[in-house]
């Protein structure tokens, strides 16, 4: 167990300023215990205040229950005593090499290396994976995550710490530009606007009608008879992956298994065959995008994905949300359609010279050609 730290807290609200009134003793834990009943009371009006509720809490448990010998997701708890003062999904890696070389050499390389640690900071269950960092009532959120940080650096070698831009680690580290992450808030006119506004969209969706396309809204688990015939969009390569790619579809099959009609499936079909498909969770008043592959069937899918897309808006309205998260902007449809907000990667370390090095590297990974007309899963 960790030797607990000081750490600075306010009763009643968070400090300002940089000044804490008072000191507590804390300590930090990395595993994969569900969320208790009086954790999750604990965390329901900082979910508030993000725009989610506790349902996020169980996509969080849907990811942290699959794990392989290379891949492991985590929740790091920040304890005070018994208490849960703030929470975040981690995953620790093995396999970051698929995220970072084209040539398979380097990325088997990477497996005999240390595990990284990857937190995603720039939304709310996005990619089954996205998390701010969760704080109990007078916890201060950046307070929180500085010291989850810190603290996963002295256990691991690197970690990959995705946030919005402009807010870099107090650790030493290297930044790389990220894509930015996609978002809208949409009202009854959101759809129509963007179809005024890009009128080669109107032609796409006459297309993919023409075609025999229809967009399927599926509630609750996905049917066991289309889980196979849409997680084949995944076989093909779709670079830059995510240091998780390995347990991916697990992922998405544990979050197609989440049984709430807050769980809402977009599935695309050209006639009977199902080409491809976006899951939504909603959580308070956020609509976020789980997981999402297209496949690509001789013929082509006839713009699936922009009408798919569109059809999100509408269900956001539906069901009163007033902002969907689409996750990274790793491709130009999201770019163009969709409000994207700047990220960035830090990459950290303790160890002297580590981010030096590993940012000498950057520019010889994939991550360099991020921002390109990209393929994606979602």
């Amino acid at each position: 167990m960790a030797r607990p730290i000081a750490w600075p807290y306010r009763s009643g609200g968070a400090a300002r300023g940089g000044r804490s009134l008072t000191r507590m003793p804390v300590r930090f834990t990395l595993g994969d215990a569900p969320f208790s009943v009086r954790e999750r009371e604990v965390l329901g009006a900082d979910l508030e205040s993000l725009g989610a509720d506790e349902r996020v809490l169980d996509a969080y448990e849907a990811t942290l229950s699959v794990r392989s010998r290379l891949t492991r997701p985590g929740i790091v708890r920040m304890l005070s005593g018994d208490d849960l003062r703030g929470a975040a999904l981690v995953v620790v890696c093995r396999d970051a090499g698929v995220g970072l070389f084209a040539a398979p050499s380097a990325r088997r390389a990477m497996q005999f290396g240390p595990p990284i640690w990857y937190w995603e900071r720039t939304g709310v269950g996005t990619d089954s994976v996205a998390c701010p960092g969760l704080v109990a009532p007078g916890v201060d959120r950046e307070e929180f995550v500085a010291a989850a940080v810190s603290w996963l650096s002295r256990r691991y070698a690197l970690g990959a710490l995705m946030e919005p831009a402009g807010n870099p680690p107090a650790l030493p580290h290297t930044t790389w530009p990220w894509v930015g992450v996609t978002t809208l808030s949409p009202d009854e006119g959101t759809r129509r606007q963007i179809l005024s506004e890009h009128r080669n969209l109107e032609r796409k969706v006459r297309r993919f009608a023409s075609r025999g396309g229809t967009v399927q809204r599926v509630i609750g688990p996905m049917p066991d008879d289309l889980r196979p015939l849409l997680a084949r969009g995944y076989a093909m390569p779709r670079p830059p992956d995510p240091p998780f790619r390995e347990l991916y579809e697990q992922m998405v099959d544990a979050h197609w298994s989440v049984d709430s009609e807050d769980l809402v499936h977009l599935v695309a079909h050209v006639g009977d065959a199902p080409v491809g498909y976006h899951s939504f969770l909603r959580t308070g008043r956020t609509l976020a995008l789980l997981s999402g592959v297209f496949d690509r069937p001789e013929g082509g899918n006839h713009h699936a994905y922009e009408n798919v897309l569109l059809d999100s808006i509408d269900l956001g309205v539906d069901l009163g949300c007033t902002r969907i998260e689409y996750g990274p902007a790793v491709n130009a449809v999201k770019a163009s359609l969709l409000d994207v907000e700047a990220t960035e990667i830090h990459f950290l370390s303790r160890i002297p010279g580590m981010t030096r090095a590993f940012g000498a590297v950057l520019p010889r990974t994939v991550l360099a050609t991020a921002g390109g007309d990209l393929p994606a899963h979602l």
